[in-house]
């Protein structure tokens, strides 16, 4: 899986590759906030762009919205984008 961050440093736009092992240890990471996040609060998390989550919600990432605003569950989104990446052709 492909994510966007911004190097600290100059504020530039970088991708990281992230394999199967990586992507569950970031999926531990995440599980073990169960609460729901803001879009900007997952894509914190993750080290990852708003626009990135901003696509992703597009393609489909599970999201709820209690009162009108978009919360992420970590669990079930992790879920999702680690589907998608065993389904992706290497």
């Amino acid at each position: 899986m492909l994510l966007t961050a911004r190097n600290y440093a100059t504020g530039e736009p970088i991708e990281i590759e992230l394999d199967a092992a990586a992507l569950t240890a970031l999926a531990e990471h995440v599980a073990q906030t169960r609460r729901p996040m803001t879009r900007g609060q997952f894509a914190a998390h993750l080290g990852t762009s708003l626009r990135s989550v901003e696509r992703w919600l597009s393609a489909g990432l599970p999201r709820i919205k209690p009162d009108g605003l978009v919360l992420i569950e970590p669990e079930p989104a992790m879920e999702w984008l680690r589907a998608r990446t065993e389904g992706r052709v290497a």
